[in-house]
């Protein structure tokens, strides 16, 4: 979802910097291991330029 509503931002004439932010508390764990995960898989977003 969250690379649906950034599609606009990630495409065009654009240099997009995308930052996950992780909490170390133990109650946020899963969390952050979703975080992580996301962010594992938006840094193989590639834009061009146009």
């Amino acid at each position: 979802k969250l690379t649906r509503i950034l599609k606009d931002g990630l495409s065009g004439n654009s240099r997009t910097v995308m930052v996950a932010t992780i909490s170390p508390a133990d109650d946020q764990y899963h969390h952050t291991v979703n975080t992580l995960k996301y962010a594992d898989r938006a840094k193989e977003i590639k834009t061009h330029i146009q």
